[in-house]
């Protein structure tokens, strides 16, 4: 998913254990515009706990 040049992407990887992890890719790039970059970096702390709380609450039901 792109919005704004910045992206999202989910991947699914091999766990050495035989379980599968989910990771959670967010990339900006220097083709973004100025002032949205300045609000990724103010917002970046809300971003984190946004992304943490997502991929618990996918694990959660994952596991149910």
């Amino acid at each position: 998913m792109r919005v704004h040049g910045a992206g999202l992407e989910f991947i699914l990887h091999e766990a050495d254990d035989g379980g599968t992890r989910l990771l959670l890719r967010t990339r900006t790039g220097p083709g973004r515009q100025a002032v949205l970059r300045f609000m990724d970096f103010l917002l970046q702390p809300g971003y984190l706990v946004m992304d943490r709380a997502m991929l618990l609450g996918i694990k959660q039901r994952a596991e149910e």
